[in-house]
């Protein structure tokens, strides 16, 4: 059998969207697998990432949705995606520049990134629906501010 779709086509989908439509909120837009704290010690503590602050790290995500089809079976595939916001703190202004930055980030994430007028044609080929899950913010610990944004993204058979 086939395969219809590729996982790292969608990956890269979302992740060529995020750079496309909010370059202007995000120092770099990684994919990762993993845990979070693997990406956050991989890349936001690293030195050569020295003057970057904003992150979106986008990865499968190991959270099981809660809908089914009528029939119970999908007709397209859904891939979870987990979309991690991460802002790096410089110390005791931390709560409000870096939350700001950490906030208009994930707004501009769930408002414009996955709009049906931003969508690029990289993406619709691909992706045929997008829809929100969740947002919700993470325990990162004392240098990092986070936000986890979910999505089910249904896939296109020939992605």
């Amino acid at each position: 059998m086939a395969i219809t779709y590729s996982t790292n086509n969608v990956l890269e989908a979302v992740k060529g969207q995020i750079e496309k439509v909010a370059k202007e909120y995000f120092d770099a837009v990684l994919l990762f697998d993993g845990e979070l704290s693997q990406a956050i010690t991989s890349h936001v503590s690293q030195p050569v990432y020295g003057v970057m602050k904003t992150f979106a790290f986008v990865a499968i995500s190991d959270h099981v949705p809660d809908f089914s089809t009528g029939s119970g079976s999908e007709l397209r595939p859904v891939i979870n995606v987990d979309i991690h916001v991460v802002v790096r703190a410089d110390g005791k202004g931390r709560y409000l520049g870096d939350r700001i930055r950490l906030l208009d980030a994930v707004d501009c994430v769930i408002q414009e990134v996955f709009h049906c007028d931003n969508r690029d044609a990289d993406y619709n080929n691909v992706i045929v629906s997008t829809k929100f899950e969740s947002r919700q913010r993470q325990d990162t610990g004392e240098a990092v501010l986070s936000h986890i944004i979910r999505y089910n993204l249904t896939v296109s058979r020939n992605a």
